[in-house]
């Protein structure tokens, strides 16, 4: 289960993932390569890990594509929403870039709209 959502006004994408079946992730990839041109370089990304597990050990692989296609396209900040009740920090996120560790996408979002 994933759902991608563009928000072209806060030139964000969001990226929320579940328990991603077998040959999913490939799925994800390209349905994240056709909508993330529409975005103007520079933009944010909030991706929902909270609920993420990989049920095929090979889709793993396609986890570090998607992190490459976004650097690629260019992507600034980035928000992980882990569901996990913690203080909000930033940290330096895979993609080299800084990256916000936040408990729910609205605290995500309060961050990223501030930055």
């Amino acid at each position: 289960m994933y759902r991608i959502k563009v928000d072209h006004r806060k030139n964000r994408v969001y990226l929320k993932l579940g328990t991603i079946e077998p040959g999913e992730a490939e799925q994800i990839f390209k349905e994240l390569e056709s909508q993330v041109y529409g975005v103007s370089k520079g933009f944010s990304g909030v991706f929902d890990i909270s609920a993420f597990k990989v049920n095929a050990p090979d889709d793993s692989t396609w986890v570090g594509k998607i992190i490459a296609l976004l650097t690629d396209a260019g992507m600034g900040v980035s928000a992980r929403v882990t569901g996990v009740k913690a203080k909000c920090r930033i940290t330096e996120g895979r993609h080299r870039k800084p990256a916000v560790i936040a408990e729910t996408i609205f605290m995500a979002d309060r961050i990223l709209d501030r930055i």
